[in-house]
Parts: structure tokens; C-alpha cells; sequence
């Protein structure tokens, strides 16, 4: 992916510089459509045979946020970005709202 040269990056100014980058980096800003492609190397948790799953009571969420944790994950879902997982591990995550009123969810790996 090649950007803007450096001669350009120059003479351009204000807000056409600003659609020059998004234009050039149009990839980078796209939605993300399914997982990534497999790596070389993909992360996984060493675990010793037979280790039982830490026993961690999931948090409670007031209902508004669980309704909005369970959509989010389902669109997510829907979209390919995650997969539906039946083993006893599970992850923390973290409903923030934004400034627009949004959530915005995060993990804690």
C-alpha cells in the first residue's frame, strides 16, 4: 500500500490532505468482514492436561447493558468477527458508554 510522496504531502493542504489520506488508506478504515487469516504463529493458552476452568462468577450487569452486551456480541456474530464458543473459559469485558450515547465494548485479555 503506497501512500501520498512526500511532495505531495507538501504542497496539499487542510482538508484535501485529509481526503488524500483517507482516499489512499480507504483499506485501513473499512469495516472488517470475518476473522483474520490464519498466522504463522496463532495464540493459544498453554493449559496442563486436565486443568479444570477457574471458577469465576460472571459479573451482573444491570439488564440495559446485558441486552446491549448481548447484541453487540450477536451482530458480531452475524458479521463473522466472532465464533460461538461452548468451553467453560470465558473472557471479561467492559460496556463503557460514549460520549453519543453509545456503548462501547471492551476486552480484557
Amino acid at each position: 500500500m503506497a501512500g501520498p510522496s512526500g511532495s505531495q504531502l507538501h504542497a496539499t493542504q487542510g482538508p484535501d490532505l485529509l481526503d488524500l489520506l483517507l482516499d489512499e488508506l480507504a483499506d485501513v478504515f473499512a469495516a472488517p468482514v470475518g476473522l483474520p487469516p490464519p498466522r504463522a504463529r496463532d495464540h493459544f493458552i498453554h493449559l496442563l492436561p486436565g486443568t479444570p476452568p477457574v471458577a469465576v462468577h460472571p459479573y451482573r450487569y444491570p439488564q440495559l447493558q446485558k441486552d446491549e452486551l448481548e447484541r453487540q456480541c450477536r451482530a458480531m456474530e452475524e458479521q463473522g468477527l466472532i465464533q460461538h464458543s461452548s468451553l467453560a473459559f470465558s473472557v471479561s469485558v467492559l460496556l463503557v458508554k460514549k460520549s453519543d450515547g453509545t456503548w462501547r465494548l471492551y476486552v480484557d485479555f
